[in-house]
Order: C-alpha cells, then sequence, then structure tokens
C-alpha cells in the first residue's frame, strides 16, 4: 500500500494558513463631519456668474471657448465669434458644466429676511419672464416691510406685525372731536364700530379688522376747495382677492357716499387725487367733525370677474 505521492514517498505537509486579522474601520471623526460644508447652502459673487461681455447675469446657452473662456449668446454676435478674452474661435462648444449649475440654483424673494421662504430659478434672472414672476409675488408677499402710518413711529414689519404693533403702541383714548387739534394722534378702532366721528384736523382713521389682522385708513385730505377729500387704503401687501369700501357721510341736506376698489399701499405718503369722496365744509358740524360709516367687503372670484 503506498503511504504518499510525495518525494522519497513521504506525506506532503499541508502549508500553514495564517489567519488575517482585520482592522476594524475607523469610525468618523465626529469633529470632521461636523466640520464637513453643507453644500446645500453656498455662496457665490454675483459676479462670478456674469457675462464678461456685457456684466449681466449668465443664462443658457452658454459657449466657451477652447481655453475655457465662456459667453452667453448674446455677445457672440458682436465680437464675430471670437472671445475677447484669447481672441480663439467661440460659438461652438457649449459650457454645460456651467448651465447645469445655473439650472439647479434659486434665488431668494427679496423678503427672504422678514421670513419669506419663496424662492425663483436663477436660470432666468435676467429674462423679464423671470421679472414678472419676481414681481408679481413681491407685490403681494406677506413678508414685505409695511411703515407705520403715525408721525414720527419708525415701525416697519410685516403686515400682521403692523396690526399688533398699532394695537399695543396707538390705541388710545380718543379725544372728543370739539378738543381734537392738528396735534392730536388719529384716533384707532375696529372697522365693525362704525360710524365713527371724523375731527375736520385729523389726518385719517385707523379701522382695524380683527380676522385677517387687516388694517385699513379713512383718509381726511385737504387740497380741495371748500371741503375735504375722503377715502379708503389698506397698509399692507396687495391682497390675494380684491375688496371693495363704501363710504357714507351723513350731516349735510343730503346724503354723501362713495365706493370703489381698496388700493393697498405698504407706505402711506399722500393722499388719493382721483377715487375720493368730497365732503363740502357745510357738512361738517360746529364741532369739526363728520360722520363717516365705512364697509370693507371681500369680492368672490365671481364678483371680480362681472
Amino acid at each position: 500500500m503506498e503511504k504518499g505521492s510525495g518525494e522519497n514517498g513521504a506525506t506532503p505537509k499541508k502549508p500553514r494558513i495564517t489567519p488575517i486579522k482585520r482592522t476594524p474601520a475607523p469610525e468618523q471623526d465626529q469633529t470632521t463631519a461636523a466640520t464637513m460644508p453643507d453644500l446645500s447652502n453656498v455662496s457665490i459673487g454675483p459676479d462670478t456668474l456674469q457675462c464678461a461681455i456685457c456684466f449681466l447675469p449668465l443664462e443658457p446657452p452658454i459657449y466657451q471657448c477652447k481655453n475655457g473662456h465662456p459667453s452667453c449668446k448674446n455677445c457672440l454676435a458682436g465680437l464675430n465669434n471670437r472671445c475677447p478674452s484669447c481672441r480663439l474661435p467661440i460659438g461652438e462648444i457649449r459650457c454645460r458644466p456651467l448651465e447645469a449649475v445655473l439650472a439647479g440654483m434659486t434665488i431668494p424673494c427679496a423678503f427672504a429676511k422678514n421670513g419669506c421662504h419663496e424662492t425663483f430659478k436663477y436660470t432666468a434672472a435676467a429674462s423679464s419672464r423671470h421679472h414678472r414672476q419676481a414681481s408679481i409675488h413681491e407685490f403681494s408677499c406677506r413678508h414685505a416691510p409695511c411703515e407705520c402710518p403715525f408721525d414720527g413711529c419708525a415701525f416697519a414689519g410685516a403686515a400682521a406685525n403692523l396690526f399688533a404693533h398699532i394695537k399695543a403702541a396707538h390705541t388710545h383714548t380718543a379725544a372728543s372731536p370739539a378738543a381734537a387739534t392738528f396735534s392730536t394722534p388719529p384716533p384707532v378702532t375696529s372697522i365693525d364700530r362704525t360710524p365713527v366721528r371724523l375731527p375736520k384736523c385729523v389726518p385719517f382713521h385707523v379701522l382695524l379688522r380683527e380676522d385677517d389682522a387687516a388694517v385699513f385708513l379713512l383718509l381726511n385730505g385737504g387740497g380741495v376747495p371748500k371741503g375735504r377729500s375722503l377715502s379708503v387704503v389698506c397698509v399692507g401687501p396687495e391682497r390675494d382677492a380684491a375688496e371693495l369700501y363704501t363710504m357714507a357721510v351723513s350731516g349735510g341736506a343730503l346724503a354723501l357716499s362713495a365706493s370703489g376698489s381698496v388700493p393697498c399701499v405698504r407706505r402711506w405718503v399722500r393722499y388719493p387725487t382721483e377715487g375720493f369722496l368730497f365732503v363740502p365744509d357745510a357738512y361738517w358740524s360746529s364741532s369739526g367733525s363728520v360722520s363717516v360709516t365705512v364697509h370693507v367687503k371681500k369680492l368672490s372670484s365671481e364678483e371680480e370677474a362681472v
């Protein structure tokens, strides 16, 4: 019987296998992980994304020469398809990586610091379409700052904050119409509590609407002969739905009334030159006041279409 197949009939020795010690992967250093940059919020200087020729924001299609100098499409015709930096031909090679970066970028609303989270595509930053989108939003942005109408008050904030500010800082016991002077602070009341007595010397009467924190001004303007001009404005951004005011004045031989859409202003600086109710001097009582009733109605979409 054979004892082995190796040389000299000896049984070959089995090779010794040395086990490999696996070193566990080191845990990620928490300090290093904490200092990793957040690439979801990267700041880029505005000049970096401008065309070096027209200095407008770059937008697709973007072309580059063989040296990598980019240019917007509109500038190529005036350059005879020559790179202004190195004079190499330009106009055939698209700068796809830069186009991809711009396509993924967004810009915030102008009132982002006030709490607005609306964003817009940067890709069309130079186009009129983008400006229309941004302008429409910012015109009605709820976070747009509105200035307090009271003389000497520097408060400016969102419409809801303005409502709270006026209630806290400017609601006071109104002087009687007979005791009112040009230095008398304008009164503040709820719009549901009209009619109100409006002194002739007071520039406006604040009307607050609780359900949506709206601030209206019943304006009492001069500049018209032998009378005063009364009108209504809303201090705040453009509202989602149009609103219609009706105003009635009693005290004379005939009742005076007017109605119209409520304009919105973020800062009251002047009296309207059109769309007001003229109240002759004869309607103002001996105490120098007049009774005014104001109602504001939100129009439905069907009423707006009429």
